[in-house]
C-alpha cells in the first residue's frame, strides 16, 4: 500500500480540511482504502453528508438494474432481461462508462 498526500476540498469534508489517502494499487487502477486526516488534531470534521450508519441497506447495489437499495440482482424483480444494461438510461447496447 502506499500514502498519497492530497490538498484540497472534498464535497464530504470542509473547505480547507486536509486529508491523505491510504490507496492499494492494483493492476488496473487503484483503490483507497481508507482517508485519514492530515491536521495535528488527527480528527476530520466532515461535510453536510452522512454516513449510513448502521443502515446499511443503501449500500447495497444491484448489478441487474443499477438500484442501491435492498436486493441483489438474484432477487431482482425489474423487467430488464438477464442482458447486460447500463446504469444512467438503462440501454442495453452499452454500458454506463460509454453512455453519453
Amino acid at each position: 500500500m502506499a500514502q498519497v498526500q492530497t490538498y484540497g476540498w472534498f464535497s464530504n469534508l470542509d473547505a480547507d480540511e486536509h486529508v491523505r489517502f491510504v490507496i492499494r494499487k492494483r493492476p488496473e487502477d487503484s483503490e483507497v482504502t481508507a482517508v485519514i486526516s492530515a491536521e495535528s488534531s488527527g480528527k476530520l470534521k466532515g461535510g453536510s453528508i452522512r454516513s449510513l450508519g448502521k443502515n446499511k441497506s443503501h449500500a447495497v447495489r444491484c448489478f441487474k438494474c443499477g438500484h442501491y437499495g435492498n436486493h441483489t440482482a438474484a432477487k431482482c424483480r425489474t423487467s430488464l432481461g438477464a442482458e447486460k444494461t447500463c446504469y444512467g438510461c438503462y440501454a442495453t447496447d452499452h454500458l454506463i462508462t460509454d453512455c453519453a
